[in-house]
């Protein structure tokens, strides 16, 4: 549907252009001819040197895009990665990591052994989730809902703000447990719309969505500096 509007669109401008310049003199044609061309090529750069594109490159440059509101000092750093666990266990000081299982939503909680200090452990768990790691090196303790973990809080509203082009997506992330205590870090992205989010999203042909432009890095949330170890 968006296509088939889209090329109806192109057609349109085409016969639009013939239609001024058939009723022109020869000077009159040549200049309709020149911007009818020029205006489709430079018309897509045009945004570069508009406010809302500045305003765009002003919120992604901000350092305030990512903000912690509290820290919370723990022994157990929680993580999805196993990478991530282990570098919380070998260079940050963590006494276990707990590893979030995707096919079940709970955490496996993983203590270092006697052993785990060893080369052939140092080895073993730089691999990805090895075997031997997770059964030499490290004790495994039993699936636990009960711990004061995180939870993240996406907002994809996709809100648009006053410009019309440029929207806001929001994350935070809240502490969890009987001493929840709310909104601890949050971040924001955003998304430029060249052409605007209305009357464009039928340049985006099937899809239905308008041209747009992400931030050229997306915010990152610091685990390590939200909960610190206690150590």
């Amino acid at each position: 549907m968006f296509g088939i509007l889209f090329i109806i669109l192109i057609f349109g401008y085409i016969w639009l252009i013939l239609k001024i310049a058939s009723k022109a003199t020869t000077l009159i044609k040549l200049i309709v001819y020149l911007i009818a061309f020029a205006l489709p090529v430079l018309y897509p750069f045009a945004y570069k040197h508009t406010g809302a594109y500045k305003e765009f490159e002003a919120l992604c440059a901000a350092s305030t895009r990512t903000q912690i509101l509290k820290s919370i000092k723990t022994d157990i750093f929680q993580t999805s990665y196993w990478e991530s666990g282990y570098k919380a266990l070998h260079e940050k000081s963590y006494s276990s990591f707990a590893y979030k299982r995707y096919d079940d939503y709970r955490f496996n909680i993983y203590t270092p052994t006697d052993s785990y200090k060893t080369n052939e452990c140092k080895v073993a768990c730089e691999k990805y989730f090895s075997k031997a790691c997770s059964t030499q090196c490290l004790t495994l303790s039993k699936y636990t809902n009960e711990a004061p973990f995180l939870e993240y809080k996406s907002y994809y509203d996709g809100k648009i703000l006053p410009s019309n082009f440029i929207s806001e997506t929001h994350k935070s992330i809240e502490r969890l447990g009987n001493d929840e205590i709310g909104v601890i870090a949050e971040k924001s992205d955003y998304r430029y719309y060249p052409y605007g989010n209305g009357f464009a999203k039928i340049l985006g042909a099937a899809s239905g969505s308008a041209p747009s432009i992400n931030c050229k890095e997306y915010s990152q949330f610091n685990y390590y500096e939200i909960t610190p170890p206690i150590k």
